[in-house]
């Protein structure tokens, strides 16, 4: 490989980890109003009791979804040795010879990849990220690049 640092994770990363807190943020403020009245109907009646449960609801488990899946990506790069992980903040380099295994999530959109290193770096035993090329159901290509990289048993499929 060239001695260059090769991006493995979509560009997309950026959006998928920090949106999910502006959108979060947004609708919490409009259940955070429901909660305190401040939509009053006709003749100035709250609505029904029910509403304020719905409404932190609808918030409250599309926004754990969200933050779940977002959160913990990381923009990963990589060249002949080592792997090079960030999150925005820091960077870190793993070499190649601490990754112990490489998993997909191939039935979600976008797809994820974990990397499964032996022992904890900075951000955990794992890290997850996107990879650039959006490939549904089957096998991410890049899977099968990290696990040759790391002299780790390639798979058939």
């Amino acid at each position: 490989m060239a001695a260059g640092k090769r991006t493995l994770s979509s560009r997309f990363t950026v959006f998928y980890k920090f949106f999910p807190f502006v959108g979060c943020f947004v609708f919490g403020i409009a259940a955070a109003v429901v909660w305190v009245d401040a939509f009053k109907g006709n003749g100035d009646a709250s609505g029904p009791p029910e509403l304020k449960w719905v409404v932190l609801g609808v918030w409250a488990v599309p926004s754990t979804c969200l933050l779940w899946f977002g959160a913990g990506l990381k923009k990963v790069r990589r060249d002949g040795e080592f792997l090079y992980v960030s999150n925005y903040r820091r960077e870190i380099k793993v070499p190649f010879s601490e990754v112990v295994s490489v998993t997909e999530i191939i039935w979600i959109s976008p797809p994820r990849v974990t990397v499964h290193f032996r022992a904890p770096t900075e951000f955990g035993q794992t890290i997850t990220f996107m990879p650039r090329m959006l490939v549904l159901w089957m096998s991410h290509p890049v899977v099968q690049e990290l696990r040759l990289a790391a002299g780790l048993p390639v798979r058939a499929g």
